[in-house]
């Protein structure tokens, strides 16, 4: 368990990222009502829009699984505003899996920038969060970048050194970095790509938190 003040500056980080001007133009005012006027935690809310998310991810209905998870980060940004009114460990590992988990999505959208920058946002606090490392691993490797994908996939290594997705990614880094010694390739172009982008092999971290 991380100390409760990285676990502070992580939610603020968090709130930064999922919270602008246009938010409060929008639906803002009517989640701040919403918060407001819940009796109870407004926590179980986001709970179940994370829930509702993974059950669409796994029917692979990535975009609105996305569209559930941000909607579950805005509202726990709000209460991250609410001074000292939660616990700080709970909306911190709340607001690790729903960046996780949005990485996870806009892999499968082929938006790969965006999910190396939620693996990120988690990996200033956390840096040996190994789903955070393998899942900006791929989005490097999806990029070609193989020399950035190899160092988190190496570091994700070091804490789980059995783990067999992450050994099988590594070797396909290594293998495009050699191969771009003498010649460029993409990683579309391996072997054990596939156009899709979903991997002829299957990924058993491949799956919502």
């Amino acid at each position: 368990m991380a100390s409760n003040r990285v676990c502070v500056k992580f939610l603020e980080s968090f709130a930064c990222s999922h919270l602008d001007d246009d938010f409060f133009e929008d639906e803002g005012w009517d989640m701040m009502n919403c918060i407001m006027q819940t009796k109870g935690s407004p926590i179980p809310k986001i709970k179940d829009l994370k829930d509702k998310g993974n059950n669409l991810y796994k029917q692979n209905c990535f975009g609105a699984a996305a569209s559930c998870y941000d909607e579950a980060c805005k509202l726990l940004s709000l209460v991250v505003g609410m001074e000292n009114s939660y616990d700080t460990n709970t909306l911190s590992e709340l607001a690790v899996s729903l960046n996780l988990n949005l990485a996870a999505c806009a892999l499968k959208l082929f938006e790969h920038e965006a999910s190396k920058d939620h693996c990120s946002i988690v990996l200033s606090f956390f840096p040996t969060n190994v789903k955070a490392l393998f899942r900006r691993g791929l989005a490097f490797m999806k990029l070609n970048k193989f020399l950035e994908a190899k160092s988190d996939l190496e570091a994700a290594l070091l804490v789980e050194p059995r783990n067999k997705d992450i050994l099988r990614e590594l070797c396909v880094v290594k293998d495009c970095l050699a191969i771009n010694l003498n010649g460029k390739r993409s990683i579309d172009e391996h072997p054990l790509q596939d156009s899709t982008g979903n991997g002829k092999v299957k990924v058993h971290d491949d799956e919502p938190l």
